[in-house]
């Protein structure tokens, strides 16, 4: 303000601004800064990954509303014990460490939907389990992109053919490995798709309190390494069961970027009374993750945080 010699905004002029101004203007720069971004963690990536394809992972994250938001008062079932929520869709770029992509819905938006207007070429998306559905898969490939995408354990499907697993395979965990077809009686002509079924195995967590957990899991015992059966399914033939495992291993860099933007850039809670300020709110914090990166060139660490 003293660099432009402007005068001082009155409380009022900022509450109003909220409402008037408009946001798609700052997706704009959002998306000018995202295109200057370059490769800052691709070394980390298997070399037999295409170069011409993009590693990214697509989550969603809910953020509570003010009680004060219509929308939050009077959501089905009309209680004033039910708390409105905003949902945002990311799509978080591995090898440049940063968000590609946002955008945004009310608590009750469906992720699959979102992720489809979302879509675009030469990419492989990473995408857990709720992101499971039969036309979202055919609607990545119509998109000339790819996945990889854990499915529930209980999912029916056709086997067709077994595919040999080499030492590589079992020493990711890897106990099957299959071409499939989707579906408890799947047509002939129903998409082949590959199924890898994986047994992960983590250590024991260091840095959990014994009294607290706040996740939406409750979390393992501390003493305990923790098993996990995965259950992934790609349309990618040309790459080996242990690189399918070891790359969706990456989506849980969209968890990261998460923590990053609600405890550090203090956006876990929303101000705005409106839609349109809490997506102003949304761009503002997301342009500033964006200039950290481009400003010091590397993926944020602790001391940088």
């Amino acid at each position: 303000r003293r660099k432009l010699e402007l005068p001082y905004a009155s409380l009022g002029s900022l509450s109003e601004a909220s409402h008037v101004f408009d946001p798609q203007l700052l997706a704009g720069l959002f998306g000018q800064l995202a295109g200057q971004l370059t490769d800052i963690d691709a070394g980390a990536l298997p070399k037999s990954l295409p170069q011409t394809l993009r590693l990214v992972a697509a989550d969603g994250s809910l953020w509570d509303t003010l009680p004060r938001m219509a929308k939050a008062l009077y959501q089905p079932p009309l209680t004033r014990k039910t708390k409105g929520g905003f949902k945002g869709h990311f799509q978080f770029d591995v090898a440049k460490a940063a968000p590609v992509c946002g955008s945004f819905t009310e608590c009750s938006g469906d992720e699959r939907a979102a992720l489809e207007k979302q879509l675009r070429p030469h990419t492989l998306y990473l995408i857990d389990r709720g992101y499971q559905s039969a036309r979202l898969f055919v609607a990545i490939q119509a998109a000339s992109s790819s996945f990889i995408a854990r499915i529930k354990e209980s999912s029916g499907f056709v086997l067709v053919r077994l595919r040999p697993l080499t030492a590589r395979d079992l020493a990711a965990g890897v106990y099957y490995d299959a071409e499939i077809r989707l579906g408890c009686q799947a047509a002939s002509d129903a998409p082949l798709l590959c199924l890898v079924k994986a047994r992960i195995v983590s250590p024991p967590p260091h840095n959990l309190h014994p009294q607290r957990n706040g996740g939406k899991y409750k979390a393992y015992p501390r003493t305990e390494p923790l098993v996990q059966e995965w259950a992934l399914l790609t349309d990618r033939f040309d790459l080996d069961a242990d690189v399918v495992v070891l790359l969706y291993h990456h989506r849980w860099k969209v968890e990261l970027f998460f923590r990053w933007f609600k405890c550090t850039l203090k956006c876990e809670h929303l101000f705005c009374e409106s839609e349109n300020g809490m997506k102003i709110q949304f761009y503002a914090a997301l342009i500033a993750s964006l200039l950290v990166l481009l400003y010091t060139g590397r993926k944020p660490n602790k001391r940088i945080w």
